[in-house]
């Protein structure tokens, strides 16, 4: 079975990228640092799945987090459209969520300053907009190509 790659896509990547990479920089910032000398401190998280990695240690979290960008990517760029465009939306919505739950408070309770959440929010409609967009854009041209291409 050969898998086609919908390179037209690529910028639907973006905000899901951009925003998870964000969500993981602040989760690994926000643990108490007995996480990170492995004295047995539970790692405030969330995600029950990521709380399990972050009791292994930070590293392994980082690692499984690189493996689930790649995956969700590629799964990005080879569903079918429709399902991809829901993959996009859920995937950007859920870590712009995690990051401002860090931005909001989380990160206080670290001595770090708590943000302003509606610049995070401006990033995410920015990015989300901006990477449909293009995308939409390519689409188009590559539709236009394939209509050419048959009336030749």
């Amino acid at each position: 079975m050969k898998v086609h790659f919908h390179r037209d896509r690529r910028w639907l990547l973006l905000a899901p990228n951009v925003l998870f990479a964000l969500d993981i920089a602040l989760t690994v910032i926000g643990q108490p640092s007995g996480v990170w000398d492995e004295s047995g401190t539970w790692p405030d998280e969330a995600n029950p799945v990521a709380a399990i990695l972050l009791s292994v240690h930070p590293f392994v979290f980082v690692a499984a987090a690189v493996g689930y960008a790649i995956a969700f990517s590629i799964a990005i760029l080879v569903l079918p459209r429709w399902l991809a465009i829901y993959c996009f939306l859920g995937l950007t919505l859920a870590h712009a969520y995690g990051a401002s739950s860090w931005i909001a408070g989380g990160l206080q309770l670290r001595g770090l300053p708590a943000m302003d959440q509606s610049a995070l929010y401006a990033i995410v409609a920015t990015l989300s907009l901006f990477g449909y967009l293009r995308a939409q854009e390519k689409l188009q041209s590559v539709s236009q190509a394939d209509g050419e291409d048959a009336t030749t």
